[in-house]
């Protein structure tokens, strides 16, 4: 949301892929934005050298950014701590699924469910 517009309050959407300079530039022209939006973007290591940089390149002032991710090895809690290096400040909050009791491949219990994708970790930046 860009509060700044002619339209305060409008919404709207783009595909935004941190490695890509061309998706960031055409971001970056239709900003700065007081709000950003985002599940399941931290898919692997790289994915938060990407992400810091389009915030950086996106954001200003009292800004925030939301996300909604699993911590997949632990790549959601790594990113915090790497963005809180960067003066970023970053809220944390972890939610775990009940015990699940399934049969997977015939296999009994949530081990087999790979908890570490049950966690969801919130994340907000700003």
């Amino acid at each position: 949301l860009n509060a700044s517009v002619a339209e305060p309050g409008m919404t709207r959407t783009l595909r935004l892929r941190w490695e890509d300079r061309k998706d960031n530039r055409k971001a970056s022209s239709l900003g700065p934005f007081d709000l950003i939006v985002g599940a399941d973007l931290l898919t692997d290591g790289s994915a938060c050298d990407g992400l810091r940089r389009s915030i950086r390149w996106l954001l200003q002032g009292k800004a925030e950014v939301i996300l909604a991710e699993r911590n997949l090895q632990g790549l959601a809690s790594s990113c915090a701590t790497d963005m809180r290096e960067d003066g970023w400040q970053v809220l944390e909050s972890a939610k775990t699924k009940p015990r699940i009791d399934a049969l997977v491949n015939g296999e009994a219990g949530s081990e087999a469910l790979q908890p570490e994708r049950i966690i969801t970790h919130f994340m907000r930046i700003s």
